[in-house]
C-alpha cells in the first residue's frame, strides 16, 4: 500500500488576511498559493446555518465541485483523524484557523493551522467551577484541488494542471464540533443534493453563472428555509466580498467645455450615482449594467461691465440621467458608458438663457475618462430651441 505523505505546514500568526488584490489581480504569498481558493474565482457561495448557532459556507467556481464535496461527513472523519496530533497545542481561550487541502492524490493532504490568541485572559465561574472562556469561533476550511488535463494541453505536451475547484468553510465554536454537526449522511446529502440542484446555471451564458444561496435545512418556522438572494450582508465577514454586489452610491466630477450658441463656455459637473450592478445584460462577450445619476452643472459665461472689467454668469442646471456601462470584448472596447437626461436651469444670468429653460442630453464616453455630450436645449418658455455640445473630462 502507498504510505500516506502527510503534509503539515504550522503557522501562527495574528489575525489578517496575507493576500492582497492589486489591479483587479491576486497577489498571494507562496504558502497562501497552497491554502487559498481564489476569491475572484468564486461564482457561486452558499451559506448554510446549522445548528448550535453554526455554519458552513461553499464556495466555488463551478458547481460542479459539489460531486467531490458529496460524501462530507466521510471527509470529515478523516480531517478528524489528521488534526488530533495537534489538539495539546491549542489555546483553550483562543481560537484556531485550520486549512486543510484534499489534493488530486488521496494519499496526499495538506494542512495549515494558524493560531489566535484570546483578547486578554477570559475566564468563566459557574456554579462554583472556573474555567477558560472561549468567545471567538474556530474556522475550518476544506480546499479541493484536482488535475486538469484538457485537450488543448495534451495537444501542446504541456503537464496536467492543478486547480482548485471549489472550498467549504466551518464557522462552530470549536473546530471539533464538525464532527457532531456532519453525523448525519443523510442529512449532509440532502443539503449538497438541494443546493447542487436549486444553482443549476445556463452552462452557454457563463458569465451568468453567479448564485448565492441562504439555506437553514433545521429551521421549520413560517419563513422559507430555502432563499436565493443576490447579495448576502448581515455583517458577518465570512460573508462579503461576491462578484455581484448590492447597489453602490459614488460621488464624483468633472470639467470640460460647451459651446453654447456661437460661445464656448468652461464648465464643471458635480454628481452622484447608483450603480445598479444587478441588471446585468449579456449579448454575445458584451456586458452591461445600469447607472442612475443626479448632478450640478454649471456653465460659466463672461461679460465685460461699465467699467470694463469682467464679470463671470454662472448659469446652473439641476440634471438627471440614466445610463449603462458596458465592455464590448468582441471589438475590443471596455468600460464605455452612454447615458441620456435632462436639465432644468434655475437662476439664470447674462441674458443668454430667458425665463423657463431646460435641455435634454445623451453622454458618450469616447476614450477613458473624455465624454462627448450633444445637447438640445430649450429656452424661453419653449419658444426657442438651439443645439449646443460639450465635452467633459474626468
Amino acid at each position: 500500500m502507498k504510505k500516506l505523505f502527510f503534509c503539515a505546514v504550522l503557522v501562527s500568526s495574528l489575525a489578517g488576511q496575507t493576500y492582497a488584490q492589486v489591479n483587479g489581480h491576486l497577489s498571494e504569498t507562496p504558502t497562501e498559493k497552497n491554502f487559498l481558493l481564489n476569491p475572484l474565482s468564486v461564482r457561486n457561495r452558499h451559506i448554510v446555518y446549522l445548528q448550535n448557532n453554526a455554519k458552513m459556507i461553499f464556495e466555488m467556481p463551478n458547481t460542479d465541485a459539489y460531486k467531490k464535496m458529496r460524501d462530507l461527513d466521510s471527509l470529515v472523519s478523516i480531517f478528524a483523524q489528521d488534526v488530533a496530533f495537534y489538539k495539546d497545542s491549542l489555546d483553550a481561550a483562543g481560537h484556531v484557523k485550520i486549512d486543510y487541502v484534499f489534493t488530486p492524490d488521496p494519499m496526499v493532504r495538506k494542512l495549515r493551522f494558524k493560531k489566535y490568541t484570546a483578547d486578554g485572559d477570559l475566564f468563566i465561574r459557574n456554579h462554583g467551577e472556573l474555567s477558560r472562556l472561549k468567545v471567538d469561533r474556530d474556522t475550518v476550511t476544506f480546499l479541493f484541488e484536482d488535475t486538469c488535463c484538457s485537450k488543448v494541453l495534451k495537444d501542446r505536451k504541456i503537464p496536467a494542471q492543478t486547480t482548485r475547484t471549489g472550498a467549504v468553510t466551518f464557522y462552530v465554536n470549536n473546530y471539533s464540533d464538525i464532527s457532531e454537526l456532519t453525523r448525519s449522511k443523510e442529512m449532509m446529502h440532502h443539503i449538497i443534493d438541494t443546493l447542487s440542484e436549486n444553482s443549476a446555471t445556463n452552462k452557454k451564458k457563463p458569465w451568468d453563472n453567479y448564485t448565492t444561496i441562504v439555506y437553514k435545512p433545521y429551521y421549520f418556522g413560517k419563513s422559507a428555509r430555502f432563499e436565493k438572494v443576490k447579495a448576502v450582508s448581515d455583517g458577518d465577514d465570512e460573508m462579503r466580498g461576491l462578484p455581484h454586489r448590492n447597489q453602490m452610491l459614488v460621488g464624483n466630477a468633472s470639467i470640460g467645455v460647451g459651446l453654447l450658441r456661437n460661445t464656448l463656455a468652461p464648465m464643471a459637473e458635480l454628481y452622484l450615482e447608483l450603480q445598479d450592478r444587478w441588471k446585468w445584460k449579456h449579448s454575445n462577450q458584451d456586458r452591461y449594467y445600469s447607472f442612475y445619476r443626479v448632478s450640478a452643472s454649471p456653465y460659466f459665461l463672461f461679460d465685460k461691465n461699465a467699467k470694463g472689467e469682467y464679470t463671470v454668469n454662472d448659469n446652473w442646471f439641476v440634471n438627471a440621467e440614466i445610463g449603462t456601462e458596458y465592455d464590448n470584448k468582441t471589438f475590443g472596447v471596455q468600460s464605455r458608458r452612454a447615458s441620456i437626461g435632462c436639465g432644468y436651469l434655475f437662476g439664470p444670468k447674462g441674458g443668454y438663457f430667458q425665463n423657463t429653460t431646460f435641455k435634454v442630453f445623451t453622454n458618450i464616453e469616447i476614450l477613458p475618462k473624455v465624454t462627448l455630450s450633444p445637447e438640445l436645449i430649450i429656452t424661453n418658455d419653449f419658444k426657442q430651441v438651439f443645439p449646443g455640445i460639450t465635452l467633459k473630462v474626468f
